[in-house]
């Protein structure tokens, strides 16, 4: 299941700061099972961006390649994965 966020990003460019605003998809992260016996562990799965948009002063924004790899860097090192993201995964555990 992928889930619909939004974010601010601050991004320099030809120094001068623009605060945009982000709306992106994100794949529901697994995290890892790193204990127990050997058979039981397995590493952390999905947490990755699929889609975003950029908007500055409420318009699309044309991110360059660089600019793009970074900010979609930067989503997924610093998207919250709350609690209420890990329920159907736990939920279908059971």
């Amino acid at each position: 299941m992928t889930l619909r966020y939004s974010a601010a990003y601050l991004l320099t460019r030809d120094d001068e700061e623009l605060e945009l605003d982000i709306e992106y998809d994100i794949e529901d992260f697994i995290p890892a099972q790193t204990y127990g016996p050997p058979e039981d562990c397995y590493p952390a799965e999905g947490g990755y961006v699929t889609d975003f948009r950029a908007f500055y002063n409420d318009r699309p924004f044309k991110l360059t390649a660089s600019e793009e790899k970074d900010l979609i860097s930067w989503l997924e090192e610093n998207h919250d994965f709350s609690e209420d993201d890990y329920e159907d995964y736990y939920d279908a555990e059971r």
